[in-house]
């Protein structure tokens, strides 16, 4: 018997007779509509110091964006931020940039808080002065619980929450903003379909397109299948069409094709995280590769 199977026995052997620990149920409480949990969401957040605005068509969206990037010199960018609502700046790595504009996955009413994902990279989350963060409208939910129940199984490796800026007081009691990451924290909450539309977007569509069906390999060989394209995502399945289904947005493989006809090198998968954000970077950049943009 190994160490660990004598370690184990003697935890079972301890566990043995005693009841099964039981949680207690999740309180359920009545729901908001949309506009009470949009006002509550505005409540809480501003509370803790960030801004909320509702963005009900393009031309605010537009103006938020120069809002927000008045004084800046470059921005970095998440991956899945739709192209109309990306700030017209240089990019630059998170270290630098001046600007972080991030799209969340949801938004909770009762905390003031939105729900980022790791898959865009968290030094982009945590290392800008001011952070702005697009919401779907319909993505905000009243209570933690009901936002954690939607995103069960969320292609990610964790999921932060983010409740206003970040502030400490620890040092003699004097509120400072920014210590641990973004002094500034702006959410717009988007109550209209961003449009993917543009040239650029149709011919790689279109190029995508022609992949359906195919079996492609990452460089390191590993086997995949591109089973369907729309406008808004390439849907691929992994391990020669017998393992998980992976959706890879096309606006990420959009600024990767962005990117390296500015001359960035994406010259492999690390490269293409290191540009443009890890969004299932290893079958992104089999695709791009296999269409000659890489």
């Amino acid at each position: 018997m190994s160490a660990r199977d004598r370690i184990l026995a003697r935890v079972r052997r301890a566990l043995a007779g005693r009841p099964e620990a039981v949680l207690p149920p999740i309180p359920e409480e009545p729901s908001l509509r949309e506009e009470a949990a949009f006002r509550l969401f505005q409540e809480r957040l501003e509370a803790a110091g960030g801004r909320v605005l509702r963005v009900a068509e393009p031309e605010a969206a537009r103006a938020l964006l120069a809002e927000a990037a008045a004084g800046v010199e470059g921005a970095w960018v998440g991956p899945e931020v739709p192209a109309p609502l990306r700030p017209d700046l240089p990019d630059r790595p998170p270290e630098t940039a001046g600007l972080g504009v991030s799209w969340a996955l949801a938004g909770v009413a009762e905390t003031g808080s939105v729900v980022l994902s790791s898959r865009e990279g968290r030094k982009g989350q945590l290392l800008v002065p001011r952070h702005l963060v697009w919401l779907p409208g319909d993505r905000l939910f009243a209570r933690l619980a009901e936002a954690l129940a939607a995103l069960k199984g969320a292609d990610a490796a964790a999921l932060a929450l983010h409740s206003g800026p970040s502030k400490s007081a620890d040092i003699g009691q004097i509120m400072v903003k920014g210590v641990h990451g973004p002094g500034e924290l702006w959410v717009g909450v988007v109550a209209f379909e961003p449009e993917e539309a543009g040239d650029g977007a149709t011919e790689l569509t279109e190029a995508l397109s022609r992949l359906v069906g195919g079996t492609l390999r990452t460089k390191r060989g590993e086997p995949f299948l591109v089973e369907a394209v729309s406008e808004r995502v390439v849907r691929v399945r992994t391990r020669g069409g017998e393992g998980k289904r992976l959706e890879l947005p096309v606006s990420y493989l959009a600024r990767a094709v962005e990117r390296a006809r500015e001359g960035a090198d994406l010259s492999g998968p690390s490269r293409l995280r290191k540009e443009v954000g890890d969004r299932a970077a290893a079958y992104a950049w089999a695709i791009l590769h296999a269409l000659g943009y890489v």
